[in-house]
């Protein structure tokens, strides 16, 4: 990915990012147009995990008073939102991963870099 900052890779084994509903996953640091952002991938395993993801963001952005846009379309469902702890945040749902991107100023910020993500995984 163009925009990767060198050795910011991690992995996270469970909880990627503070949140349990999330799983293990993958993040690397990244910067849009000059500003840093984190990117992400949650590796779910399966579609339907991916939906429990999303319902369980679903909630607690809900309490959390944060109001999310969804959109659906054949590649899968989107989510942009001003997160509470990640402000700006895309995040795209797809065979058995979420992509994303965190951190951002406006959500559709990171489109083109879920948009990059998904084109490198497998059956996406």
């Amino acid at each position: 990915m163009p925009s990767a900052v060198a050795l910011t890779e991690k992995y996270y084994p469970r909880g990627l990012l503070g949140y349990g509903f999330f799983g293990r996953g993958l993040t690397v640091e990244v910067t849009i147009g000059g500003e840093p952002a984190k990117a992400l991938v949650i590796l779910a395993g399966s579609e339907e995990a991916t939906r429990r993801i999303f319902d369980e963001y679903g909630k607690y952005l809900k309490e959390a008073k944060a109001v999310p846009q969804i959109s659906r379309d054949k590649k899968g469902t989107s989510l942009h939102v001003i997160d509470p702890l990640y402000k700006g945040t895309a995040l795209h749902q797809s065979g058995p991963f979420v992509v994303g991107v965190v951190g951002l100023k406006e959500p559709h910020e990171g489109d083109g870099i879920v948009g990059q993500l998904l084109e490198r995984l497998p059956g996406t």
